[in-house]
């Protein structure tokens, strides 16, 4: 087995809990999804999203507001993309 570094992060337990359970919905754990987002940070020499300011209100980062139930990542994103049609 190769050699492994531990790596800690903080974070409000509510956000834990929340992509926790987003994470369950598409089939990864939490230690694998860090590590998809750390390969693909590699593969994009950088942040593999685009980093904006706050566009979105603080509330619906959460998942709440009008996102708030949206835990199957298709309906999630089906109405990211219908809210962006309507920008």
């Amino acid at each position: 087995m190769a050699a492994t570094s531990l790596v800690q992060v903080r974070v409000e337990p509510e956000i834990k809990i929340q992509v926790e359970n987003l994470f369950r919905s598409i089939g990864l754990d939490t230690a694998s999804a860090i590590r998809l987002f750390f390969i693909q940070s590699l593969e994009y020499n950088g942040i593999p999203f685009p980093i904006r300011r706050n566009s979105v209100k603080k509330e619906n980062f959460c998942a709440q507001g009008k996102y708030k139930g949206l835990y199957s990542t298709e309906k999630f994103l089906k109405q990211k993309r219908a809210d962006r049609e309507l920008e």
